[in-house]
Parts: C-alpha cells; sequence; structure tokens
C-alpha cells in the first residue's frame, strides 16, 4: 500500500511538472518570437541609380535613425556591383555627434568574402551590436588595397556599391535611412575631402532583433514566479 501510494504521488509530481515544463516553453516561445530577427530597415528592393566606389583611404558613409524601441543589429545587407581584388572590405557602425560622424562602435563581418563580384549581387555582412531607440548612427563602408609602383591607387583596387535616387523604405515604425551618402574621409578638413552625395542614400537592409518591451520581460518573471510557487506548493 505504501509503495502504491509513494508511486502515485510520484506520478502526480511528474505529470504537474511536465504541465509546467509545458507552460515555461510557451513563455519561452513567446519570447523567442518577439526577438526573431527581422529587416528593421530597407531600400534595397528600390531601383539603382549609378554606384560609388570606395578604396584605401576613401570610405562611404550613411546615417540612418532608430525607432521607438531600442533593437540589436544583426547584419547588413548590400548590393555590389564591381568588387576589386585584392582587397579587404570592411564595416563599422558608428556612433553620431551633432549630426556628424562620431566614434567606432562595432564592426560587421564579410558572411562570405568570395561571392563579391560583379553582377549587383546582395552581399552579406553579420555581427551584432546593441542600438538605442530615437538614435542616430552611421555606417561605413571601408576598403584596404594595394597601390602601384608609383604610390598610385590601382583602379581594381575600388569596390563599387549600388546608390538609389529612390526615396521609398520599408521596415520597423520609426527607422529610416537618411537620404544622401557621404565619401571620403570624415576627419579630413581639406575643401572636398568629405562630401555629401545629396538624394542618393546606398542601397541597404540592416537586419536585426527589436528589444522585447518591459512589460513582456515582466510577463516572463511573473510566470517564472508563478512556476516557482505552485513547484513548492507540490513539494509540500
Amino acid at each position: 500500500m505504501k509503495i502504491c501510494l509513494i508511486a502515485h504521488m510520484t506520478y502526480e509530481s511528474n505529470k504537474l511538472w511536465l504541465k509546467q515544463t509545458a507552460v515555461l516553453a510557451v513563455i519561452i516561445s513567446m519570447m523567442s518570437s518577439t526577438q526573431a530577427a527581422v529587416s528593421l530597415v530597407s531600400n534595397l528592393a528600390n531601383g539603382m541609380s549609378e554606384e560609388d566606389s570606395f578604396y584605401t583611404g576613401r570610405s562611404l558613409y550613411q546615417s540612418f535613425s532608430t525607432g521607438s524601441a531600442a533593437a540589436t543589429i544583426q547584419g547588413f545587407k548590400f548590393s555590389f556591383g564591381y568588387v576589386g581584388t585584392p582587397t579587404t572590405i570592411g564595416l563599422s557602425v558608428y556612433s553620431d555627434i551633432n549630426g556628424g560622424v562620431g566614434s567606432s562602435l562595432g564592426s560587421f563581418t564579410a558572411v562570405d568574402p568570395s561571392s563579391l563580384g560583379s553582377g549587383y549581387g546582395s552581399y552579406d555582412f553579420s555581427g551584432s551590436l546593441g542600438v538605442n531607440a530615437n538614435s542616430n548612427y552611421w555606417l561605413v563602408l571601408s576598403a584596404t588595397g594595394g597601390f602601384d609602383r608609383d604610390g598610385n591607387y590601382l583602379w581594381m583596387e575600388q569596390n563599387y556599391v549600388s546608390i538609389t535616387s529612390d526615396p521609398d523604405q520599408t521596415g520597423m515604425t520609426g527607422w529610416t535611412i537618411a537620404n544622401s551618402h557621404w565619401n571620403g574621409n570624415h576627419l579630413d578638413s581639406a575643401p572636398g575631402g568629405f562630401g555629401e552625395y545629396d538624394g542618393n542614400p546606398i542601397k541597404v537592409e540592416i537586419i536585426g532583433a527589436p528589444v522585447p518591451e518591459p512589460s513582456v520581460a515582466c510577463l516572463l518573471g511573473l510566470s517564472l514566479g508563478a512556476l516557482a510557487l505552485v513547484r513548492r506548493r507540490s513539494r509540500a
């Protein structure tokens, strides 16, 4: 009789634990869905107006603004025309200081460098960087390459990325890509050393995960607390 009673109690305890685990799985699923990667903002579907090049000593700068919620940027997509060889292409995100380029906050790595080449294919960079709500940032495309014997840039070291004159864009509410881009070196004070290409933003898609609202995090905390309370009572 005692053995049967113990077995029954164990069965009931396991059954309760399975129910609790199922509830927790649902909650975790809800949290995961709020953090799934989405297109935060994109103008990549727009037609190409022309290209702009970047190479050693000359970078391209594109500012963008975030929406009303913080997010974690997980990647960027661009449309490249020609990519020089050999070359190293870098992508970094910089802070914004009074509408200008600030300091580097993080870098993103080319997913598959061997896929770079002619043909205007989409090219991806991956990484992770948390950004604040209602803030401005800059993405910066840079490159390193070789020189000829006279110290001049080799034309084959230049890299061409697509730009667009179409202002349309899609994505999360409040996220925007500025309707122009800059080229040169933002630290260059010489006339023409850092210039704006007005009305022609770089074609780009920014991918990431919005940070869950405080109410969602609070819901998770309350749910876990309730599960712990039920578990404690079941052992009493």
